[in-house]
């Protein structure tokens, strides 16, 4: 599987708070383009369509980034007081930290790197 990060959170992009998102997202996948714009809301076109349709999901814009921080803090207060299951470990992070070591050493090599290298 091959990826390409093109990122830059201060670049401009169209949003009526350019906080919420940081930018904008499309991901390329072998059945189809997800997009992710400005306002928070999520598209999909399916390779070969013209379209794209907007996926519906529940969030709330109360205050920095659609409110993630304060849903991660309530998140694992909740935990801890009363148990309830984590929706992740700290341990499902290592895959993301492998892909972030991969963009850096792709950049340093100025080529491809192999990402289960880098776990």
């Amino acid at each position: 599987m091959r990826g390409v990060l093109d990122a830059n959170r201060l670049a401009d992009h169209q949003a009526s708070n350019l906080r919420r998102t940081m930018g904008e997202m499309i991901i390329d996948g072998s059945e189809a383009t997800l997009r992710l714009d400005g306002e928070g809301r999520l598209f999909i076109r399916k390779h070969g369509e013209v379209g794209e349709a907007e996926v519906k999901f529940r969030w709330h814009d109360n205050a920095f980034g659609g409110d993630c921080v304060f849903n991660l803090c309530e998140h694992v207060a909740r935990h801890m007081m009363d148990g309830t299951p984590l929706e992740n470990e700290a341990s499902d992070y290592l895959a993301v930290q492998a892909v972030e070591r991969a963009c850096y050493l792709s950049a340093e090599r100025r080529g491809w790197a192999d990402v289960t290298a880098c776990f």
